[in-house]
């Protein structure tokens, strides 16, 4: 009499467990292999411009197109380049060996998410070192405090700062969060995932394993 599924479970309970213990491991150590797709480093920016003769609303949407603008510049490789420059601890490495490809993986790795009608720049770093992403967030925000003019056009910004003319449109940079982990699921939470998950697939594999072992042996009594 062919035995029942559930016997068939109670058979193999061993191999699944082992499957499933795999696959939770395989979870849990994810970003020490690589990128950990759970978790990302995110920094946020608030672009201000004071601008003199205009009202609220004109000041907010002149201060939203800063914010687009400097968000289109951290994807260009001069951009990249000056963020490498500016802390010799970035292993630049990391994103590859030639010019075209760790540009590729800046662009992959670096994002400016969107911001919903805000003059803010929000950008997360996929990186599996958390320290080296948080000082890729950090030498974001240095460059565009430092080095703003090159990608707005207007090259007295900086040395305007000081300045006692008060027509001189200006903007501020300003880090409102730090650099900071941002984590989808605990340890914990992807242990237990992996876990369910695994015992699922093992279920699957001896099921059909099972099958197949039945089919050929009931064509070999045949």
């Amino acid at each position: 009499m062919p035995r029942t599924f559930f016997q068939k479970i109670k058979d193999n309970i061993e191999i699944i467990l082992i499957i499933a213990i795999i696959i939770a491991a395989i979870f849990v150590g994810i970003d020490y292999f690589y990128d950990d797709p759970f978790s990302r480093t995110e920094t946020k920016i608030l672009v201000s411009q004071n601008v003199k003769d205009r009202s609220a609303l004109e000041v907010f949407r002149e201060n939203e197109k800063l914010a687009l603008l400097f968000s289109e510049a951290i994807d260009t490789s001069s951009f990249s380049e000056k963020v490498f420059d500016s802390d010799s601890e970035i292993a630049k490495s990391y994103f590859g060996e030639d010019d075209a490809e760790i540009q590729k993986e800046w662009k992959e790795k670096v994002k400016v998410l969107e911001s919903e009608d805000l003059p803010l720049i929000h950008i997360a770093i996929y990186h599996k070192n958390k320290d080296q992403a948080k000082r890729i967030g950090n030498a974001v925000a240095q460059v565009l405090q430092t080095q703003s003019e090159y990608y707005t056009g207007n090259i007295f910004q900086n040395l305007s700062l000081g300045s006692e003319d008060k027509n001189l449109p200006r903007f501020e940079i300003k880090v409102i969060d730090e650099p900071f982990v941002k984590s989808y699921f605990s340890v914990w939470e992807r242990g237990a995932a992996g876990f369910v998950g695994g015992s699922i697939l093992g279920i699957i594999l001896v099921s059909i394993f099972t099958f197949l072992s039945e089919r050929r042996r009931t064509k070999f009594l045949r």
